[in-house]
């Protein structure tokens, strides 16, 4: 089940503006973000990234912000619903921050179903 807020970030370094969809991963039931065009929902980027064995805090999501991505936690950061941490995680090549839902996102987090509830939806 996916949550679409009514909170815009961006501009990213290679899409524009978008609105925030929030989900989780399958596998363990972290968060996953998405950004979608505001008009059409058609999606613009995957922000999160999913790290086997993270071990993140309930309010917390690994950032891709490499590649295509470059920028991502920046814009997020600046919209007010990310905050750095301080742990990164090696994915492969690149390293992913690991960032704390803060501001607006918080109260769209408690709408998300739990990692329970979304596995047996």
């Amino acid at each position: 089940m996916n949550v679409t807020t009514d909170i815009l970030a961006g501009p990213f370094k290679y899409s524009p503006k978008g609105k925030l969809v929030m989900s989780r991963y399958a596998v363990d039931g972290t968060i996953a973000l998405l950004i979608v065009d505001p008009e059409t929902s058609a999606p613009l980027l995957t922000a999160s990234v999913n790290i086997e064995g993270a071990n993140l805090e309930p309010d917390e999501i690994c950032i891709k912000d490499w590649s295509e991505n470059e920028g991502c936690a920046d814009a997020l950061v600046g919209a007010g619903v990310l905050e750095e941490t301080e742990k990164f995680f090696p994915t492969g090549y690149v390293v992913a921050g690991v960032y704390k839902i803060v501001g607006p996102l918080v109260d769209w987090l408690d709408k998300l179903p739990s990692h329970e509830e979304f596995e047996a939806a």
